[in-house]
């Protein structure tokens, strides 16, 4: 009975998680979906004003904004008299990241953005409902349901879903793969496009039904083809040998699965320093020479998180579309210097653990997703602590339900109560009995 009644709590709070992630897929994808069809699309550029949101996307992502911070604090208030067990280093380990950011540009004089108050509240929501992993497959719907938005919108209004310019011409890079420009979809880039599909494509796995699940992934592959993202694909490679040597190794998928984030991770911080040619990556070269170049300034405490954007509007500015340091350890290091480098640090080790640990008993999915994140980090930025909105679902969502989840929560409860080994003279007894019935029932 107990364990019917236990069943039944957790499936609601499944529930509760699948809304939490239903809130805040749509406050990215909804307002980016009408700003599309109802405003003019073309490549942004530093110093130049974008068109604002219209009217209906504005309310909208205001309403879904709302919304996400109700739906959290009642959560919260609700999920607390159950009294959430343990795991409170994890939870600063998490939010610290945000949290020094914020309060390192309100000492610069910096303006925070809505992106932080979403991601602590989400944090905290996802802490006291502990999900099952398997919520994530909400995610993977969304996730599907941006790719395919985005192929309608490239192939019926490709004035909205190709890459173009303030004039109209469409934008046709040496590095398109397919030619048919470059996919944006209902975003308005396609790097951004890219990031999105691939740190989103192990929640897609999670789909429960085989075939929308296949049919989902093989258009998530086509969609990054047709972007062209070239940072991306290299993270889906990264993720798709991550699953293959998981799949290959029974014995130690734990540590195979850390070394393999370890590696990735690796890749991203060592990188920049290590190039020197200006044109290097598209030019990222340059991005990180001079990045590093201004972090040395302050290179404890960072430069805000404002710095690319301020920097743009500059004479000094390190190009006419560069809104960020292309390289997310040069991100963290230039926006709040060593000590947010080494609280991301600290955050991804506690992350890293969790899906190691159900790697090995649970499920690969943490694994795959933290080597795409890494794999998006190395020519990106994907952790949403500045403005990057758009990544907030396929970025936070995973890595939250990752460190508090059931799955964890009884693996722990199963090391510190073991079950008892019966004793020798029981078992002896058992033992005999079996055999008398086995005598008794021949003929």
């Amino acid at each position: 009975m107990a364990e019917v009644e236990d069943e039944v709590a957790q499936h609601a709070r499944d529930r509760q998680a699948s809304i939490l992630i239903s809130l805040v897929s749509l406050w990215v994808i909804l307002p980016r979906l009408l700003q599309s069809l109802f405003a003019p699309k073309y490549r942004a550029s530093t110093g130049v004003e974008t068109p604002p949101y219209v009217g209906v996307a504005n309310y909208g992502q205001r309403i879904l904004f709302y919304l996400i911070v109700l739906f959290c604090v009642w959560t919260l208030v609700k999920c607390l008299r159950e009294s959430p067990r343990g795991r409170g280093f994890a939870i600063l380990v998490l939010m610290a990241p945000c949290a020094y950011l914020w309060l390192r540009d309100e000492f610069l004089g910096q303006r925070p953005e809505n992106t932080r108050i979403i991601y602590l509240l989400v944090v905290i929501a996802v802490w006291a409902i502990r999900p099952r992993i398997r919520s994530l497959a909400t995610l993977g719907y969304f996730v599907g349901l941006a790719v395919v938005l985005s192929l309608l919108l490239g192939a019926l209004l490709p004035a909205k879903g190709i890459f173009h310019s303030s004039q109209g011409t469409v934008i046709a890079e040496d590095k398109q793969i397919l030619p048919l420009g470059l996919l944006v979809g209902i975003f308005t880039q396609g790097n951004n496009l890219g990031q999105f599909i691939v740190m989103g494509m192990p929640a897609v796995a999670l789909i429960p039904r085989r075939r929308l699940r296949w049919v989902l992934l093989v258009l998530s592959v086509f969609t990054l083809v047709w972007s062209a993202s070239r940072g991306s694909l290299i993270a889906l490679a990264m993720m798709l040998f991550a699953v293959l040597v998981l799949l290959a190794i029974k014995k130690h998928r734990a540590a195979a699965g850390f070394l393999l984030v370890l590696g990735s991770v690796a890749l991203v911080c060592v990188l920049p320093f290590i190039t020197h040619d200006p044109r290097a990556y598209s030019n990222r070269g340059y991005i990180w020479t001079q990045s590093l170049q201004a972090w040395r300034d302050n290179s404890i405490g960072g430069l805000g998180s404002a710095w690319y954007r301020l920097i743009g509007t500059s004479s000094a500015t390190l190009g006419g579309t560069v809104f960020h340091g292309h390289n997310q350890l040069v991100q963290l290091l230039v926006t709040g210097g060593i000590v947010l480098a080494l609280l991301v640090g600290l955050m991804l080790l506690v992350t890293t653990i969790s899906a190691a640990r159900l790697a090995s008993h649970t499920t690969i999915v943490g694994i795959a997703f933290l080597v795409a994140l890494a794999g998006t980090c190395v020519f990106e930025v994907s952790f949403a602590f500045v403005d990057n909105t758009f990544v907030v679902p396929v970025m936070l969502l995973p890595l939250v339900v990752l460190v508090f989840n059931r799955e964890l929560d009884d693996l722990r409860a199963a090391a510190k109560n073991p079950p008892a080994l019966p004793h020798p003279a029981a078992s002896l007894l058992a033992e005999s009995a079996r055999r008398e019935l086995a005598g008794a029932s021949q003929p």
